[in-house]
């Protein structure tokens, strides 16, 4: 038998915390585990798009990372940040809508970028403040060094 850990994703919760300026939170998002399959394989592989973004981003943004795959619980939500980077793949797209609406309906900007938005951005859109397609890295560091996030529409 699966554990739960590994077949369900955590639950997020109804709380409200106070938004933080300049915070900026990317998610990789929760998939179920094969349990008859090296666990490695889900873990020790970060998404690079998500490093990238963190690594590019401008000294004044905290940026935190949280890979839902680790099994550590919820991403944070305390204070809730700014700015939420999603990545999106046709096996966990329907958790990262759940995050971003989550986070959304809180008051935080959602930027969904991956393979899935890339493929088939008209489904996406609905779900994010802005689209990351193809090669973001240089779009978001524009964004974030000189627009507030309030000014996230649209196709970055």
């Amino acid at each position: 038998m699966t554990p739960i850990e590994m077949s369900q994703p955590p639950l997020l919760g109804s709380g409200f915390a106070e938004r933080k300026s300049r915070y900026a939170l990317l998610i990789n998002p929760f998939y179920p585990k094969d349990p008859n399959a090296s666990f490695g394989k889900h873990v020790l592989t970060p998404t690079l798009a998500l490093t990238s973004f963190a690594a590019t981003t401008p000294e004044h943004w905290e940026v935190r990372y949280w890979d839902e795959n680790l099994l550590l619980g919820r991403p944070p939500y305390d204070p809730l940040p700014e700015v939420v980077g999603i990545t999106v793949h046709l096996t966990f797209a329907r958790r990262a809508f759940e995050l971003a609406y989550w986070y959304r309906s809180r008051g935080s900007k959602v930027i969904l970028g991956g393979l899935h938005v890339l493929s088939c951005p008209e489904e996406c859109a609905p779900h994010a403040d802005a689209l990351a397609l193809g090669d973001g890295v240089p779009h978001l560091r524009r964004r974030r060094s000189g627009a507030a996030a309030s000014a996230l529409h649209g196709t970055i």
